[in-house]
Parts: C-alpha cells; sequence; structure tokens
C-alpha cells in the first residue's frame, strides 16, 4: 500500500504537478513513520522535509508545495521501503566496533576502539573553523567513517560523541539545511556499505583521547 502510494506522489510530480493537499501529504508521512517499529530512526531522518511542507498549510485541505528535498524523501522511501522493512534494529550490546571522535576550533580528530591504528587527525580550512560547534561535530562523523571506511563496511557501529546536538541530528535529523545534509550524506553511506550506526553521547571527561586528536594540528591534512 504504501509503495503504491509513493509511486502516485512521485508520477504526479513526473508530470509537472508538485503540489499536493497537505492532508494527503501528511498521510504519507503518518504511513512511513507508524513503521517506525520494522525500520528504526531512520524513517525520522527521511520524513523531515516532508513534515516541513506540511508545516506551510493554510488548512488541511489546501496545497502544500513538494520542494526539492522533500521529493529527495518520496524517491528514497520507493526505492528503499521494501528493503528496509523489517532490518535487525541494531543492539548496543552486540556492536562490532566502536568510535569515538571530537572536533576543535581547529581540527577534528577520533579513532576506533577496536582497531590500532586508527587514528584520524584533521585540521578545518579558515571557512569552516567559523560554522558552529554541532556542525564541525557531525562533520568529523562524516569525515572519519569516510576515512575508516573500508573497515567499517558490514559491521554494527556504537559512535560515541560528547555533542548531544549529533546524536540527536543522526538519529532523526535537522531543521538546519547544512546539517540535514551531512546526516543524510552519512546514512546514505551507511545504507550502500551496510554499515548499522547507533550514536550514543559520552560526557566530555570520557572522550580525552578524540579531543586531543581533535586539537592537533595535521600539516599533511
Amino acid at each position: 500500500k504504501l509503495r503504491n502510494f509513493l509511486k502516485h506522489f512521485l508520477e504526479k510530480i513526473s508530470s509537472g504537478n508538485c503540489f499536493f493537499k497537505a492532508r494527503l501529504v501528511a498521510s504519507l508521512v503518518g504511513q512511513i513513520i507508524s513503521m517506525q517499529a520494522a525500520m528504526g530512526s531512520v524513517v525520522r531522518l527521511r520524513t523531515r522535509s516532508l513534515y516541513e511542507c506540511i508545516m506551510q498549510k493554510a488548512s488541511w485541505d489546501s496545497p502544500v508545495l513538494i520542494k526539492e528535498m522533500a521529493f529527495d524523501e518520496v524517491v528514497f522511501w520507493k526505492e528503499n521501503v521494501e528493503f528496509l522493512n523489517g532490518k535487525e534494529l541494531l543492539d548496543e550490546k552486540v556492536c562490532t566496533s566502536v568510535v569515538y571522535t571530537d572536533a576543535s576550533g581547529t581540527g577534528f580528530g577520533g579513532y576506533i576502539v577496536e582497531y590500532e591504528e586508527s587514528e584520524v587527525i584533521g585540521s578545518w580550512k579558515p571557512d569552516e573553523q567559523v560554522k558552529s560547534s554541532t556542525w564541525r561535530e557531525l562533520e568529523a562523523v562524516y569525515r572519519m567513517l569516510m576515512s575508516k571506511l573500508t573497515y567499517l563496511k558490514g559491521q554494527k557501529v556504537l559512535w560515541r560523541t560528547d555533542n548531544q546536538n549529533v546524536v540527536h541530528i543522526l538519529c532523526k535529523g535537522s531543521v538546519k539545511s547544512d546539517l540535514q545534509t551531512i546526516a543524510i550524506n552519512i546514512a546514505d553511506i551507511c545504507t550502500r556499505e551496510e554499515i548499522q550506526l547507533s550514536s550514543q553521547w559520552i560526557p566530555r571527561t570520557d572522550n580525552v583521547k578524540a579531543d586531543l586528536f581533535s586539537k592537533t594540528s595535521d600539516c599533511d591534512d
């Protein structure tokens, strides 16, 4: 039923109709959200833009514009709803790898607990240094993931960070487009490489090693 619903949306959009009644969009989002128990937190991450479209409504029967990022979410669900439905949810107790990351005003760093010589150290460009601390912490996750993708592929990964916003965004996304884009990129990589990722907040006092790496300059970065 949901797949047919998604197909209907895409057919309408492909024919040039980007306006749908808010009630219809809400029904679509509701059907996806109802599958969270079977598909995990990805349902929240991948419905945020659709939900923002609904919030622009004048009434439930008024049309709302399906914007580009919302359209991408519809495409994602059409292509992945059957694949994700019933996927085993990640149990933190059976994680095969634990990763720590941190970011400072000058750089980022991280390491994999089970993997010797897995340390990653990088520096921010001047325009990146002035971005928010949440952007830097989230981007650190992305760059660490990309740096150690060969090792993390196919694993169940527990990602530890001392930034609570990062944990929330990895799970549910962000209203800020730059942060949402990074979260989506991370989710796409994990889906493609069959990585089951769970994030966990830890106190800064438990993230000393990654914090040290984030403040270490790397002239070769």
